[in-house]
């Protein structure tokens, strides 16, 4: 099974999601800035949103494969010293990447905000994550715009609890590309994302021809895996 990131290093990624569907969206964002790249990741909330959904949790990074030593995190009063945070940290060359958490319409993450962050990353190298909760997509300088949902979960032997699972779709990508859907489930074995349809016995087909249809415009086949792996608690 290879391993696959559909993010594009240097640029601005955008994680939207409904706001029952927060804790599902930031923890997909802490998984694929784990993924770019082996730098430390910076990870940014404000205070509403640490309310809502919590706060990462070095324990359960660790549950979920991922070194807590690599993440830092940035506690925000507002929206709009999380945003001067990311930014800070977008232009910081030592990170591998950034998610910056919004909620509730982020009205500071307009046109201008997001043209700002995406310079500072294709400066540094840096991969910027925009958590977007709760806010409904508006023009913006991001690579690629992700919509991330829970899904039921698989029982395991005994009835025991099943690994996360998530319905990711693309919603918008630079190059063209819209309307791809992944249906993918934890497995901490591996410390990789799984299609369902891999889990029903179908053979798990490479991801390159999706990469490449990302960065050159195609039509792209279906997906069978996804490795980004992630932790959240509340």
């Amino acid at each position: 099974m290879n391993d696959f990131s559909p993010f594009s290093p240097g640029r601005l990624h955008e994680i939207h999601a409904a706001g029952v569907d927060c804790a599902a969206a930031f923890g997909f964002s802490v998984a694929a800035a784990a993924g770019v790249s082996e730098k430390p990741v910076l990870l940014v909330a404000p205070d509403f949103g640490r309310s809502e959904a919590g706060t990462p949790s070095g324990a359960g990074l660790h549950e979920y494969g991922l070194d807590p030593d690599r993440f830092i995190f940035a506690a925000a009063r507002n929206e709009t010293q999380a945003l001067q945070a990311g930014l800070e940290g977008a232009r910081c060359k030592g990170l591998g990447a950034v998610v910056i958490e919004l909620w509730r319409g982020a009205s500071g993450y307009d046109l201008t905000a997001s043209r700002r962050l995406a310079l500072a990353a294709e400066t540094s190298g840096a991969t910027i994550f925009v958590a977007a909760l709760d806010t409904p997509p508006a023009p913006s300088a991001a690579q690629t715009r992700w919509r991330v949902a829970p899904a039921l979960s698989r029982a395991l032997a005994a009835q025991a609890p099943g690994a996360p699972a998530f319905h990711l779709r693309l919603e918008r990508d630079r190059s063209g590309l819209s309307g791809q859907t992944f249906d993918v489930e934890w497995n901490r074995a591996l410390r990789c994302f799984i299609s369902r349809a891999s889990r029903a016995g179908a053979a798990a087909a490479p991801l390159s021809g999706f990469v490449d249809a990302l960065s050159a415009g195609r039509t792209a086949p279906p997906a069978q895996s996804f490795s980004e792996p992630f932790a959240r608690t509340g």
